[in-house]
């Protein structure tokens, strides 16, 4: 039953949030690289993407959702005119993903559906209605020998009788694809149930009604991949009976494989495209069976080998998109692995072959890409006006750009801030900014202050062994290293610098996150024209983020002022952006979610007024670019009515709080206590209220046209 509101909680007065402001996604900014205007220059760069197509805007046209398994985010792409535009409002309705997802239709109902990772092997969301992005998880009920175990894996009937799920590798991307010609997707993965002593089988997962999955083959098409290369042996096993071999040693030389079922061919059938871990090249393997036995009989390892064939360090993947609309499918290959390119590293191949077989071109080596700023992995930007001329500049870090053979290489990208009274503008005018890639390190970033009061910018720059050098800057624009280890401070790896006056003395500190989840704090003990530094905190401000060390990177902070306040923004390893207050030397606090969504694994955050007045939010992330965040006044955008459009229930609640609101759909929402600071936000109801202390809180709410409403409820 639903219960309104109780008196208590309309007696509680609301937080002032009628002059709020808020972050929204941009593109207004332009980037310009090599005379040519990047069309997307802040869609966030690509690591380890995975494609997948999807009509978004309901147009009728499919377009491209893409996958980044590089921090497990979501970006979304509309095509127009000829090009995919980057359309970021559309990420907020996917669930939440990891290593790898696939966008399928499951059960024939003309609606994309998501295949993803799961720890137990495969996930399945299913899409709810054509009017809106909703899915919702298929739960599977397991017949197990101590009775029925919901799970929320897709199964299959194992050896002994009994439900088992189909057991998948972490690394591995599987094909899903209709084998049977059936008109619903089956799944093909190497086992990890059986092995031969050749190699590895593919197994085969015949769909035989939704959600209904049945082992077909343990070997399908015959062959095997061997343990200790990418070679292929054909004519292995011929019938599905005699190949069940349980050999656990073996199974676990199995490391990583990438899956594509696709009719290269021509003749009506599935071909294997695969990539294997630790190897560069794409392989296809024939089939000239039939749909219900499949036989391959012979295999190319250098695909396409009628054109330049793939070449990715590390576990190619392949993808199958009709990018053109001209009803053949492109094929797409990008990592899906680190420890490979992580720049200009998407491959298109376009298919130009005039009959049903495929006959691939390429066509680009950074499709998509391309159109972005994408400096390799973990980027960051830092703003300082390096030539003088007024406007601040834009420099571009980067843990490192992935060199052949292995290892990375840091350097520094300058955009300089070439904007005028109508645009805003960044034009890149050097990719080895003060020459750092001489150092031959990983992870160089910098931050940029007058030290020494000459008038001219210094650079403070921290290095992947987490050191911390300082350089001084000449009048000819170059700099001199004047301390190596400044303090001999080490953050354990990856020190990340920003330069403030903490105290207010006057005089500039540096803050340096470390990657254990800490920050140290170098105070400047000189003068305005000779500065000293001395480490005064190991765990400056109480700021503890050691609970995210185990995930790479480090803490990035950056320093602004506004309305004479003084704030630090500062990236986290799980991809969020925190909010703290500077005052008297304190940090406090304000919001550990600014942004309300995760950038990406590895969040860095710049602040920037623009000339034009408009201020800003640069985030990077671990896949190498950027995404752009503009500070937005709401105003009084609360409805007056907005109590009689709300329904909460039930109110008070204990567990999970349920949400309507009339005429309108909620897509974002956040909770706060009565003092107003924030304490949880999201994007799907209902909500999840288990955890918060009894008391009364305040619902903030969105609805899809954008209107705002408040609303109170009780937890007890």
């Amino acid at each position: 039953m639903k219960k309104s509101l109780s008196l208590l909680v309309l007696c509680v007065a609301l937080p002032a949030f009628s002059q709020s402001r808020d972050w929204i996604q941009v593109q207004d900014i332009d980037v310009i690289e090599a005379g040519k205007k990047l069309s997307m220059p802040w869609a966030g760069g690509m690591n380890l993407p995975q494609f997948s197509s999807m009509d978004l805007d309901g147009d009728g046209r499919e377009d491209m959702v893409v996958f980044e398994r590089d921090g497990d985010v979501v970006r979304t792409f509309i095509y127009k005119d000829g090009e995919y535009r980057y359309e970021p409002h559309h990420e907020r309705f996917f669930p939440v993903m990891r290593n790898w997802a696939l966008l399928v239709d499951h059960n024939g109902d003309g609606l994309k559906d998501i295949y993803a990772f799961n720890v137990l092997g495969i996930e399945l969301w299913t899409r709810v209605g054509r009017d809106t992005l909703h899915w919702e998880k298929e739960y599977f009920d397991y017949r197990t020998p101590t009775g029925i175990v919901r799970r929320d894996a897709i199964k299959t009937i194992g050896q002994s009788g009994y439900d088992i799920n189909i057991n998948v590798n972490y690394q591995d991307i599987p094909a899903i694809s209709d084998i049977d010609g059936d008109g619903l997707p089956d799944i093909l993965c190497f086992g990890l149930t059986t092995a031969l002593p050749q190699g590895v089988t593919l197994e085969y997962f015949r769909q035989v009604e939704p959600l209904v999955y049945e082992r077909e083959d343990y070997c399908w098409g015959g062959f095997v991949q061997s343990y200790t290369s990418n070679d292929i042996y054909l004519d292995v096993c011929h019938t599905r009976d005699s190949i069940v071999v349980d050999r656990p040693a073996l199974k676990m030389m199995h490391l990583g494989s990438a899956l594509l079922a696709m009719d290269v061919s021509g003749n009506g059938l599935k071909d294997i495209i695969m990539g294997e871990l630790s190897f560069p090249n794409a392989t296809v393997v024939y089939n000239t069976g039939s749909r219900t036995y499949a036989r391959m009989t012979s295999c190319d390892a250098h695909f396409p080998s009628g054109d330049i064939p793939i070449h990715l360090e590390n576990l190619p993947a392949f993808y199958a998109v009709d990018i053109d609309d001209d009803g053949d499918e492109e094929l797409i290959a990008a990592p899906a692995v680190t420890g490979s390119e992580n720049y200009n590293n998407v491959l298109l191949y376009e298919n130009k072959s005039s009959t049903s077989d495929c006959r691939f071109v390429r066509e680009k080596s950074d499709f998509m890409v391309g159109e972005m700023i994408d400096v390799g992995e973990c980027s960051r930007a830092t703003f300082a006006d390096v030539n003088r001329d007024g406007r601040k500049d834009m420099i571009v870090s980067t843990y490192g750009y992935y060199n052949k053979g292995g290892g990375y290489t840091s350097r520094l990208s300058l955009y300089e801030n070439t904007s005028n009274a109508v645009k805003n503008t960044f034009t890149l005018v050097d990719e080895d900014y003060a020459g750092l890639s001489s150092w031959k390190k990983v992870a160089l970033h910098p931050a940029f202050e007058d030290i020494n009061g000459d008038g001219l910018m210094d650079m403070v720059v921290g290095d992947g062994e987490g050191y911390v050098h300082l350089l001084i800057g000449k009048k000819d624009g170059t700099y001199v290293a004047e301390r190596y280890y400044v303090c001999g401070v080490d953050v354990g790896m990856n020190a990340i610098p920003a330069i403030w006056d903490v105290n207010g003395d006057g005089l500039k500190d540096i803050v340096v996150g470390g990657s254990d989840g800490y920050l140290r704090l170098l105070g400047n003990v000189g003068s305005l024209t000779d500065a000293k530094y001395s480490l005064l905190s190991h765990r400056w401000a109480d700021v503890d983020y050691s609970r995210y060390a185990s995930l790479g990177n480090t803490l990035s902070a950056a320093f602004y002022k506004q309305d004479n306040r003084q704030y630090m923004l500062l990236g986290l390893q799980d991809g969020r952006i925190a909010l703290y207050e500077l005052d008297a030397g304190n940090l406090k606090l304000c919001d550990e979610d600014v942004l309300g969504l995760r950038v990406g694994k590895n969040a860095t955050a710049a602040y920037y007024v623009a000339p034009s007045g408009d201020n800003y939010i640069i985030a990077g992330c671990m896949a190498g670019g950027f995404l752009l965040f503009k500070e937005k006044d709401t105003g009084d955008d609360i409805p007056h009515d907005a109590s009689s459009r709300i329904s909460l229930y039930p109110n008070p609640v204990s567990d999970v709080l349920h949400v309507d609101i009339k005429g309108d759909k909620c897509v974002k929402w956040e909770v706060y206590n009565v003092t107003g600071t924030k304490c949880e936000a999201g994007y799907t109801t209902p909500i999840d209220v288990k955890h918060l202390p009894n008391g009364v809180y305040i619902l903030r709410l969105e609805g899809e046209g954008g209107d705002r409403y408040l609303s109170r409820f009780i937890v007890k």
